[in-house]
């Protein structure tokens, strides 16, 4: 990024894009922010662009975009430096620790891109136990900053009869 003249540039096989503050691109906390069809047309014309609103994301043959104000990675991070402190979620990290369990997690957003719910899931079967353990959180944004408006942990462990 050029600071004088607000101009940022990306070269990508002999190719440069060049793209100055206003008009589509936009400067906020030293990133610039370029409208995902300018760059697409611009390095693949020839591409089809597709917009995915069931993940909040764009698509070309050859870019992906999101339209979150985190990645999954970063919300996932977020919530789990938030719930940290909670017994439950002590309880699931001990359990998959002990049990060996395979965990899962992902992220949902909703549309306003004011809220996710950041789902963490466990199970297996190990000796005579059939265990499945899920918490979810959903976190709001106020302001800047992201915090739990609500916690739910799910135990479904059960004796397994093979």
């Amino acid at each position: 990024m050029e600071s004088e003249t607000k101009t940022a540039s990306l070269t990508k096989g002999g190719k440069t894009f060049n793209a100055t503050v206003g008009n589509g691109v936009l400067l906020k906390n030293g990133s610039v922010y370029v409208q995902f069809k300018a760059l697409s047309n611009f390095f693949y014309p020839n591409d089809h662009i597709k917009w995915d609103t069931s993940t909040l994301s764009g698509n070309s043959e050859h870019i992906t975009v999101y339209a979150r104000p985190l990645t999954d990675n970063q919300a996932l991070t977020l919530a789990t430096n938030a719930m940290s402190k909670k017994k439950y979620w002590i309880q699931l990290q001990k359990n998959n620790v002990e049990i060996g369990l395979p965990e899962s997690e992902y992220i949902q957003w909703n549309k306003s891109l004011t809220k996710f719910k950041a789902v963490f899931h466990s199970d297996g079967i190990v000796g005579d136990y059939d265990y499945s353990y899920s918490i979810e959180a959903e976190m709001t944004k106020k302001v800047n900053d992201w915090t739990i408006t609500s916690f739910n942990y799910f135990d479904g462990t059960r004796i397994y009869y093979p």
